[in-house]
C-alpha cells in the first residue's frame, strides 16, 4: 500500500514517500517563499551597471539571471570577466570600498520594493512546523533585511527558527557550507547530521546547487525556472507550489492519522 500525493499538477504523482528522516527543511527567500517583486533582480542590477559602467545593460541582465542566488558583491566581482571587459575598463579599476557601496546601493533599490508571499506558503509552512520539523531561511540577501523582512511579515516569522543571509564583512558566508555549519551551531547539532536530515528548497539553479555541493537533498521549486533545468542542477524533486510538502516530509505516524490521501 503506498501513499499517493499530487507533486506537479497535473501529471506528477508520488505513489511512495520520497523522503525520510527529514527533521530540518531549508528555504531560499526570493522566488521559493517571496513572489518576485515588480522590479526583478537582474532588471536592477543591469540597469545599475549599465548607467555607471557604460556596459551595455541587455548583456548585464543576461548575466544577472544567470548568477542569480550569488550575493550581489560577488556578482559584481566577476562581472568583468564574464563580459571580457579590458584591463583599464572603470569596472575593473574601482576599488573593493565603492564596489561594496554599488552592491548595497543595488540591493538597497531592489530589496525595499513591497514584498509579498506566496500565498501556499503560511499553511504549509505551520503544517511542518506542527509535525515537528525545523525550519530555517539561507539566502542571498543581506542577514539585516531578512530580519527587517520578517518583521514585517509575522506570519512568516513565527514559523522559522532560524534565518542567515550575507554579511559584507564575511565572504564565507553564503549559501552552501557556510550557511549550513551556521545552522548546524544554531540547532546544536554536527554538521554531518545536519546534512544527513536536511532538504533544501530554492528557485534557481544556484540555490539546487549550494545543497548539492555538500550532499543534501533539494528540492526546486517551479516558479522563477524550469523543472528541467533545476533537475539539470540536482534536484531530487521539483514542485509548482508547497501543498504537498507535508506529505513529503510526513512521519509514518503523520501519514497514518490520515492526514493524507492514502491509496
Amino acid at each position: 500500500m503506498g501513499y499517493m500525493r499530487t507533486i506537479e499538477q497535473p501529471v506528477q504523482r508520488i505513489e511512495t514517500k520520497p523522503f525520510k528522516s527529514v527533521r530540518f527543511v531549508g528555504f531560499d527567500l526570493d522566488g521559493t517563499i517571496l513572489k518576485e517583486p515588480t522590479r526583478s533582480f537582474p532588471e536592477v542590477f543591469a540597469t545599475r551597471t549599465s548607467r555607471l559602467f557604460h556596459v551595455p545593460e541587455n548583456t548585464t541582465h543576461q548575466f544577472a539571471q544567470a548568477t542569480m542566488g550569488n550575493p550581489t558583491i560577488r556578482q559584481l566581482e566577476t562581472l568583468p570577466n564574464s563580459l571580457s571587459l579590458p584591463s583599464n575598463h572603470l569596472l575593473r579599476l574601482v576599488s573593493m570600498d565603492l564596489r561594496q557601496f554599488i552592491a548595497n546601493s543595488i540591493d538597497i533599490e531592489f530589496f525595499n520594493q513591497p514584498l509579498e508571499l506566496f500565498p501556499d506558503i503560511t499553511s504549509a509552512l505551520k503544517s511542518l512546523k506542527q509535525q515537528g520539523i525545523h525550519l530555517f531561511i539561507s539566502s542571498s540577501r543581506p542577514t539585516k533585511n531578512i530580519f527587517q523582512l520578517l518583521e514585517l511579515h509575522p506570519e512568516l516569522a513565527e514559523c522559522i527558527d532560524f534565518a542567515i543571509g550575507t554579511n559584507p564583512n564575511d565572504p564565507s558566508l553564503k549559501k552552501g557550507e557556510g550557511h549550513f555549519q551556521k545552522v548546524a551551531e544554531h540547532f546544536g547539532i554536527p554538521f554531518e547530521e545536519l546534512v544527513e536530515q536536511s532538504v533544501f528548497i530554492g528557485d534557481t539553479p544556484s540555490d539546487i546547487q549550494a545543497g548539492a555541493s555538500i550532499n543534501i537533498k533539494t528540492i526546486g521549486r517551479t516558479s522563477t525556472k524550469s523543472a528541467e533545468e533545476l533537475k539539470n542542477a540536482g534536484a531530487a524533486l521539483t514542485v509548482h507550489d508547497f501543498s504537498s510538502l507535508p506529505f513529503l516530509f510526513a512521519s509514518e505516524r503523520d501519514l497514518s492519522e490520515n492526514q493524507y490521501e492514502r491509496r
